[in-house]
């Protein structure tokens, strides 16, 4: 009886005791799940912590970004402005520049062609004979130039003129001038550099023009009447003599004679090279005219 009791005792005990660590493993179970929740509640919030911090970075770059493109959009109108008023300021220019040039143009025109003079007296004394080149003769030259898009005629005269014409039987039978390209002026500025070296002055200083055939003279012109005639010579320039058509009016005045009118020069016909210094802006024709104004006095009227 009492060793049924003992055993009875021990089994009570021995449950006890593993009831016991089925409580403290039971325990140490829960410990360690609390751990491990505990732990993975650390990883989450640390996740989460490095998710808001790069949240933040990303929003700081692209504020940064946001910045520095406001600031480049507000740099850009500011070059923009530069540039337009460069440009504003270029065109401004050349508007002036175009606007002098025209005023220059216009307001500064060249002298007008050679004509006769306005009045004439009653002819006086016999026609035929021979006719001296005097006072009062003029000649020169006329040549479009155009700068900007705006043209005039650049002039050159000379009182540098002599020759002699001979009339008979109511004709020019001969006649020949000689032009001193050595003394003509231009804007009243004589040996301009650019005449000299284009006609060649220093080596052919004197132009000359010979009638190469006679010249009929209409019964008006006996009388005082002014007439147009058209004679055939030849123009020495430069050294090369070249035919030419020369076109004038005349008429008696008093004991004179009195001639004006032009004639054609091709430059090229006769070598002669254009002038530099026009640039892109500026040009000078191929091409001129020769004017003249002849006061003739024959020798028995000289004094007259």
């Amino acid at each position: 009886m009492r060793h049924r009791s003992a055993r009875s005792g021990e089994a009570l005990k021995d449950e006890a005791l593993r009831r016991e660590a089925l409580k403290d493993e039971a325990l140490r179970r829960e410990a360690l799940r609390g751990e491990a929740l505990r732990r993975e509640a650390l990883r989450g919030e640390a996740l989460r912590r490095e998710a808001l911090r790069g949240e933040a970075l990303r929003r700081e770059a692209l504020r940064r970004e946001v910045t520095r493109g406001e600031v480049t959009r507000a740099k850009l109108p500011r070059r923009r402005h530069w540039w337009r008023w460069i440009l504003e300021g270029v065109a401004a220019l050349v508007v002036l520049a175009v606007a002098v040039t025209a005023i220059v143009v216009k307001l500064t025109p060249g002298p007008a062609p050679l004509a006769l003079p306005k009045d004439a007296a009653a002819p006086s004394g016999p026609l035929d004979g021979t006719w001296r080149v005097t006072t009062g003769s003029v000649a020169g030259f006329r040549v479009r130039e155009t700068i900007i898009g705006f043209s005039n005629d650049v002039t050159g005269r000379t009182s540098d003129v002599t020759g002699t014409v001979v009339i008979a039987d109511d004709q020019v039978v001969r006649a020949m001038f000689r032009v001193s390209l050595d003394a003509i002026t231009v804007d009243g500025k004589a040996r301009q550099p650019q005449l000299v070296r284009s006609l060649d002055v220093t080596a052919h200083p004197v132009a000359t023009v010979t009638l190469t055939r006679p010249v009929p003279l209409p019964a008006a012109f006996s009388s005082g009447g002014t007439v147009t005639l058209t004679a055939a010579a030849t123009l020495t320039l430069s050294g090369t003599t070249r035919p030419v058509t020369v076109t004038l009016s005349a008429r008696r005045d008093g004991t004179a004679i009195e001639a004006a009118g032009s004639l054609p020069v091709a430059f090229a016909d006769f070598g002669v090279t254009g002038p530099s210094g026009y640039g892109v802006l500026g040009s000078l024709a191929s091409n001129g005219t020769a004017e003249f104004l002849l006061i003739l006095r024959s020798r028995a009227g000289r004094g007259a």
